[in-house]
């Protein structure tokens, strides 16, 4: 397989080590062993980019792959789109949802299969799904009502919002293995230690991974910049890299991070990106408590524990309604 994409040194930061991040780069450029994107979706999503697609044609594709039909059809009736009939058919979930969305939703389905289960570095997988579907949730929620344009986009990119961290996990363990043993040993953000580490950090990587699989560059530029949208001058991509951060920020809440910190980082983001409130706030966590139980079971994964998520959605709201050490008053 060729160069994953654009990344290159100079779009490194000036922190950690510049020849182990070029050096790192290099290999995931020249890699043979990076994974393939999944071949039925990606004629879906180049098929849905014509400018003149017949529904008939999505349809036939799809058919090649029952398992991917089963999972959208089945994802049609799911809470997360409130269909009001019953949809039996690959057919009428395209007619429902619509081209852009299916296409998506199938490429989201066969990535997740790119994962392993197991890892060398003991990476925590079901911790990284919980995360993912956690983002997925709120980001397709959070677009919904602040930007529905971007839904579907929304929607694909939190799933996918640290694709690039399996690869690196997978693919470049030796260099990625002290990022992992310094995480479990401070509370600093992950992309600051990837950073520091390794000069670069995962959602670049996932950005590079999908522009060299030909995904839209709105999504690429927004998973790259989630963790700062405002180093994106594309308007629409960067209102998506704000919505990925917002709903990262939930995620990390949902996943063992300091509650405190990032009920209050949900907080200002929430508020200066979209103007939202406390009672939005809490809702948003509260949508993503709700669905993603369902979402695991339709990507076939483990997403943790839903007591505990409920847990940890009544500290925050708590905090969000209260603020902090109000609730022993």
């Amino acid at each position: 397989m060729g160069p994953i994409g654009p990344i290159s040194a100079n779009r490194q930061s000036d922190r950690g080590n510049p020849a182990l991040s070029s050096n790192l780069i290099e290999r995931l450029q020249q890699t043979d062993r990076l994974p393939s994107a999944p071949g039925v979706a990606l004629e879906i999503v180049r098929l849905s980019q014509a400018e003149e697609v017949e529904l008939k044609d999505i349809v036939e594709l799809l058919k090649l792959d029952p398992a991917l039909v089963t999972k959208l059809v089945r994802t049609a009736n799911s809470v997360m789109f409130g269909v009001p009939r019953r949809i039996t058919s690959v057919r009428d979930a395209v007619v429902v949802m619509g081209v852009r969305t299916v296409n998506l939703l199938a490429l989201s389905f066969s990535l997740v299969k790119l994962a392993k289960e197991t890892s060398e570095l003991g990476f925590d997988y079901t911790r990284y799904w919980t995360y993912s579907i956690a983002t997925n949730v709120g980001a397709r929620f959070l677009a919904q009502n602040r930007a529905p344009r971007l839904r579907d986009e929304a929607f694909l990119g939190g799933l996918l919002c640290r694709l690039g961290q399996l690869v690196l996990v997978e693919w470049a363990p030796e260099e990625y293995g002290p990022v992992l043993a310094e995480l479990k040993e401070t509370d600093r953000p992950l992309a600051d230690i990837e950073k520091e580490v390794l000069g670069i950090t995962n959602a670049e990587v996932t950005s590079a991974l999908l522009d060299h699989w030909g995904l839209p560059r709105l999504i690429c530029e927004a998973l790259g910049a989630q963790n700062d949208p405002s180093r994106v001058e594309n308007e629409t991509a960067r209102t998506l890299a704000q919505i990925l951060h917002i709903a990262t920020t939930c995620a990390e809440l949902y996943t063992g991070g300091d509650v405190e910190r990032h009920v209050e980082a949900l907080r200002i983001h929430a508020e200066s990106y979209f103007e939202m409130g406390l009672e939005d706030c809490n809702g948003l966590l509260g949508e993503i408590e709700r669905q993603v139980p369902e979402a695991a079971q339709l990507y076939e994964l483990d997403a943790g524990d839903p007591k505990q998520l409920a847990e940890l959605r009544a500290k925050a709201e708590d905090l969000l309604l209260n603020g902090p050490g109000k609730e022993e008053q």
